[in-house]
């Protein structure tokens, strides 16, 4: 693999956990760019530039944008990971600002290559931004059918070749076989199901970063009809009604499906937020005409909340870094392993079900192949009730979700072995409101200290503390070590 390949180059040695920070890096690297691409695209679009000045080319719908997008939580916080909407996730933006460049044909193409290639749903968006584009006499059919048709071309010729290979099965294109499994068969309910309306009244105002429901839908999420009422592309163009009539169509058309989730309509949430940055940009106007309070005092509510957004944004952050303690005991887990372990005599530690859907994956597997440099562990994964019982007399260590009170029930040993505790990790349970408010009322008495720590100083460390407090965790996963049971009567003739 390249990844692998320039890792050795640069270190010398294969370190998976290393594989995958860089696979994440670069995989964040490219979504941010392409979010920058989209910005800048918006900057020279939707306003003049002021040639007086470059500090101040940036247009006021520009920086609501980004001030926006910035602090909402969810695109930050899952940008660099490896599920297949993310993956897909910067084609989708880069088709968003080559509509706002004028560059339909590209849009549609890079829409109907993302589709085959990554997340068969992105159909559906070619298919509203496609209608839309011909509602606004943009594009003709034809140029429609010709790009979708030679991207979507190149698209399945590079899953079939791509796919097949690393399936080992003739002709595979994954999105197809999704696209059977979930919408012509159905099975997608099988993973639960939500009301028509769930996208409209919970995801989209989630993504955007509202407050709280249902008053939150008025302070941010009520901003994006607003975005409507002007084109900043000007009515030649109408570029931005043209994205948001798109995105309206995409999430109706996609509420049809019982099963969902946020990650299904993340394509269109920077759409939403440059509608909502258009509809503060629009109400300050209308307001200025009434006098200048107005305007500012409106544009200071909107800055509040974007301030409360970001905190908010930062404790789940903080918060949702405790969901992956399986991933943590792993890692855990290899302290507790002797580095003089002869190479032929390899230690087996055990994970359980909910271990490995909680962050304990391959890449955190640092010492599964046979190394003269490192100690040898076999990880094992078995989840067959009656298999684990004739094996777990092997297990040199467990990791599980199991908890002390009950390890000898679930895992036992031979009466001369027990399980010992030896690591215990954490994840995130709800909010403890008492450090919730002991927060606020510091926030109040000495505001000064804050800011400080926040602007001047720069103390991360000072605002973990504070999180921490505010968050309620929760014992959830342990590592256990198999020892000999030490009885008071050994030794006694």
């Amino acid at each position: 693999m390249p990844l692998k390949a320039l890792l050795k180059y640069l270190k010398g040695d294969d370190d998976k956990l290393m594989v995958q920070i860089l696979a994440r890096g670069l995989l964040g690297m490219f979504n941010a760019v392409a979010l920058i691409y989209l910005k800048e695209t918006i900057s020279w679009t939707c306003t003049k530039v002021d040639k007086k000045s470059e500090a101040e080319r940036y247009s006021s719908v520009t920086k609501w944008f980004w001030a926006l997008q910035l602090v909402q939580f969810h695109i930050p916080f899952y940008i660099s990971r490896t599920l297949p909407n993310f993956f897909a996730f910067p084609f989708t933006t880069l088709a968003i600002a080559y509509t706002l460049e004028a560059n339909y044909n590209g849009a549609i193409g890079i829409l109907a290559f993302t589709a085959i290639v990554f997340r068969s749903e992105i159909a559906v968006l070619l298919a509203t931004l496609s209608f839309s584009l011909l509602i606004f006499r943009k594009v003709s059919l034809f140029d429609v059918i010709k790009s979708a048709t030679i991207a979507g071309l190149i698209g399945t010729l590079l899953s079939l070749v791509v796919d097949s290979y690393f399936w080992q099965t003739p002709l595979m294109i994954p999105e197809l076989k999704g696209f059977i499994f979930n919408v012509i068969e159905g099975k997608s309910a099988d993973w639960g199901t939500e009301p028509l309306s769930a996208y409209f009244l919970i995801h989209l105002p989630k993504l955007l970063g509202t407050v709280a429901r249902p008053s939150g839908y008025f302070i941010l999420y009520g901003l994006v009809p607003f975005g409507f009422f002007k084109d900043p592309t000007g009515s030649k163009f109408n570029h931005l009604r043209i994205l948001g009539l798109a995105s309206l169509l995409f999430v109706a058309i996609y509420s049809l499906q019982p099963h969902k989730e946020w990650r299904f309509i993340v394509y269109v949430a920077p759409v939403f937020t440059l509608l909502a940055a258009n509809g503060v940009v629009f109400i300050s106007n209308q307001l200025a005409k009434a006098g200048d309070v107005l305007k500012i005092s409106f544009q200071m509510a909107v800055i509040t909340l974007i301030g409360v957004i970001a905190g908010l944004s930062v404790v789940k952050g903080l918060a949702s870094s405790f969901n992956y303690p399986g991933g943590q005991a792993l890692t855990q887990f290899h302290n507790h392993v002797p580095f003089d372990l002869k190479a032929e005599d390899p230690l087996v530690v055990h994970l359980d079900v909910p271990v490995c859907m909680t962050g304990a994956n391959k890449f955190g597997q640092l010492f599964e192949i046979r190394s003269p440099n490192y100690p040898w562990v076999i990880y094992d994964k078995t989840e067959d009730v009656d298999e684990l019982e004739e094996i777990m007399d092997s297990f040199d260590f467990l990791v599980s979700a199991t908890a002390p009170a009950d390890i000898t029930r679930e895992y036992p040993l031979p009466e001369d072995y027990k399980w010992k505790l030896v690591d215990t990790v954490k994840s995130f349970n709800s909010i403890n409101t008492k450090g919730l408010k002991n927060l606020i009322v510091a926030a109040k008495e000495d505001p000064q200290l804050f800011y400080n720590k926040a602007v001047v100083e720069g103390d991360n460390e000072f605002f973990i503390n504070w999180g921490l407090q505010v968050l309620d965790l929760r014992n959830a996963t342990y590592v256990y070590k198999r020892v000999e049971q030490v009885y008071p009567w050994k030794g006694i003739e």
